[in-house]
């Protein structure tokens, strides 16, 4: 009967392990992950029932940690966008069954609007609104040593224009707009 009672246990412990091995493995992981053209540093989490490990398609993405398992909050960081285009990368996670969740992942472009040309008579200020999807914009600017900063915000540049410069006709500077953001990772 003791043999009995310890072979039905064995059974049910074998059912158990059994029903638990049958339970297909899932990685939850986000739909698509976008960033700012801005370098930055996200946190995202995945939940599993097994353990994954991850692999990214390009070299300018940082994650960490790249194997887990249950829930883990990742952390995703990204090189500099110095192109300003639009960058795409794709973050795949391996479970342990080898199944594979993939997810997008975008860089969006850096975004700097202001007007194309402006005219400003002599004496005046040169005044450009800037509308920007990054905060820490800087400028360059070419052709333009009779060109002064005056003021710099978020929203606006303002230039003075060097009153000892003569012009006989229109003369043209030219403005870059870029984003030194670096993350620290």
């Amino acid at each position: 009967m003791k043999t009995f009672k310890m072979l039905l246990l064995a059974i049910a412990a074998l059912c158990v392990t059994a029903c638990e091995n049958d339970e297909a493995a899932y990685i939850g992981v986000p739909e698509s992950i976008e960033l700012s053209a801005d370098a930055s540093i996200i946190d995202f989490v995945v939940n599993s029932n097994s353990n994954w490990t991850l692999t990214v398609s390009d070299p300018w993405f940082k994650i960490t940690p790249k194997h887990g398992s249950g829930k883990t909050t990742l952390k995703l960081g990204v090189d500099r966008n110095v192109t300003g285009a639009e960058r795409t990368s794709t973050l795949e996670f391996t479970s342990a069954d080898g199944s594979i969740e993939r997810v997008p992942a975008y860089v969006a472009e850096m975004d700097i609007t202001a007007a194309q040309t402006v005219l400003v008579k002599k004496g005046e200020q040169l005044t450009l609104k800037i509308a920007a999807n990054v905060e820490d914009w800087v400028y360059t600017l070419a052709d333009g040593a009779w060109l002064k900063e005056a003021s710099k915000s978020e929203e606006e540049l303002v230039f003075d224009l060097d009153p000892s410069v003569k012009f006989a006709t229109n003369v043209t500077a030219k403005i870059t707009f870029t984003s030194p953001s670096d993350p620290v990772f």
